[in-house]
């Protein structure tokens, strides 16, 4: 038993350290993802909604602006996660 205790600890001080700068490493960069993911997105749905929604969502009266809240919406939503995610 007190083996496996010493190699758990021997584990845990090796391992703990990169893991902890890791992580810091990825809250640092998260600003810069959730711009990428931004971006990404806003040029993606403005893509398909040309392509493929353009018609679909005038028959549901959706057509005009929606495409613009949709886009609001998840700016919103990844702005929350990101400030969620920087004060954790």
């Amino acid at each position: 038993m007190a083996c496996f205790v010493l190699v758990l600890i021997s584990i845990s001080i090796l391992i703990v350290p990169i893991v902890w700068r890791q992580l810091v490493s990825f809250t640092g960069a998260l600003p810069e993802y959730a711009v990428k993911l931004e971006e990404t997105d806003f040029g993606e749905t403005a893509r398909l909604g040309r392509d493929y929604g353009g018609s679909l969502m005038d028959k549901f009266g959706l057509g005009g602006n929606a495409g613009a809240e949709f886009a609001s919406a998840t700016k919103d939503l990844v702005a929350q996660a990101a400030q969620w995610t920087a004060s954790f």
